[in-house]
């Protein structure tokens, strides 16, 4: 299990003091994932209460801290320490535009993904497709090309340079193909894949397996 513990620090419209902030002063080395049902980054949420809650992971860089986020644009880059983590969450196809050059975070070098319930088929994704002319058969279908300006012919790369990708089932679930395309991507392109949850027998199962292991990949800055 990557994510050691989980951190609402918003509860019944105000910051939690000192219940759940007593968590994060007392433990150590840990992998902590900021809720990610409230999120963190969202417009609706009181902009004072972030401050006070960003400051105190700025206080205590003895932990990892984890905020995905639908919101790159109204990340406050001056607290972004290499122990806070920002990353895009999606669950559809149709949100990759998040990913734009505008609004990848350029300022953040840890740039991850947290895909819930993430259901739609990635063959040929924009995610992980090439989009070298090369790839284009009569302006518009797409094939295989050797050689390729942008990569190795298999129509395969990282285009967002993304550190990490994290795929979370629970109730709605995953399906075992879409898990299955995100590992094998990931693995042709260098991304770590951690699958973090599935639903699996009216259970949620954390670290599932697929193929009798699990898929626990993660950046070397993280910890075990």
């Amino acid at each position: 299990m990557i994510f050691h513990m989980n951190w609402n620090p918003w509860v019944a419209g105000r910051l939690t003091v000192p219940k759940t902030l007593g968590k994060v002063y007392k433990v150590k080395n840990k992998n902590i994932m900021v809720d990610p049902e409230i999120d963190f980054f969202s417009y609706d949420l009181d902009s004072k209460w972030r401050t006070k809650a960003l400051l105190i992971m700025t206080q205590n860089p003895q932990n990892n801290y984890f905020i995905p986020t639908k919101y790159p644009g109204n990340i406050l880059y001056d607290f972004l320490k290499p122990h806070i983590w920002v990353g895009v969450k999606l669950n559809k196809n149709n949100q990759l535009a998040l990913l734009s050059y505008d609004n990848i975070m350029p300022k953040n070098e840890k740039r991850w993904l947290y895909l819930k319930n993430y259901r739609d088929p990635i063959y040929n994704s924009e995610l992980f497709s090439c989009t070298g002319k090369e790839h284009l058969s009569k302006g518009y279908f797409w094939k295989y090309a050797y050689p390729c300006s942008t990569c190795d012919g298999m129509g395969i790369i990282n285009k967002y340079k993304l550190n990490w990708i994290v795929l979370s089932g629970h109730k709605s679930g995953v399906r075992r193909e879409v898990v299955d395309d995100f590992r094998i991507n990931c693995d042709n392109t260098g991304i770590p894949f951690y699958y973090e949850k599935a639903w699996i027998g009216n259970k949620l199962i954390r670290d599932p397996q697929l193929y009798g292991r699990p898929c626990v990949g993660k950046p070397k800055q993280i910890f075990d």
